[in-house]
């Protein structure tokens, strides 16, 4: 499996495991559940895992397809430079979370204070993790068999074919 693939195949992890650990902490927060409040926290350390994993993939995937042809660089670089907030806004909710998972351990409660720290953490987490997904799709590879049809077209019929990001 080549590292770009592999990327791909993982980067789910982070934007679906933050989503479901905040969506956890927030109905647990809303029933004054201990029991859901744990399990997301649970989540949010494994997704942290996960994110650090999708991190260190995305490097070799950015060595497999720097300098080939139809790949945006700006694309890539800005997706980078997210990447690096979303690393870094997920280890500090897998900090937190690892914290409540200890304080909430033989019955203890863990504060309000804490829980809502953690839902503002999962938050911002979940948002950047998107955006990187986000900048993450325009980097693509372009087909160039695909390119020299659409070349021929524009040379037989005289017109561009218009891809959906021209349409917007």
């Amino acid at each position: 499996m080549n590292p770009p693939y592999f990327h791909l195949l993982i980067n789910v992890i982070p934007v679906l495991g933050s989503l479901s650990g905040l969506l956890l902490l927030g109905y647990g927060l809303i029933k004054s559940s201990r029991k859901y409040d744990r399990l997301a926290y649970v989540i949010f350390v494994i997704t942290t895992i996960g994110t650090i994993g999708t991190y260190i993939s995305g490097h070799s995937a950015l060595d497999a397809i720097r300098g080939s042809q139809g790949i945006s660089q700006q694309a890539l670089t800005t997706h980078q430079y997210i990447a690096h907030g979303a690393l870094a806004s997920m280890l500090i909710l897998g900090f937190f979370s690892l914290w409540a998972l200890y304080s909430s351990r033989k019955d203890r409660e863990v504060s309000d204070t804490l829980n809502y720290i953690i839902l503002g953490a999962a938050f911002v987490s979940f948002a950047i993790t998107v955006s990187t997904a986000m900048q993450g799709v325009e980097i693509r590879y372009h087909d160039p068999v695909e390119e020299a049809s659409s070349k021929d077209n524009e040379l037989k019929f005289g017109f561009k074919e218009r891809g959906i990001k021209d349409l917007y």
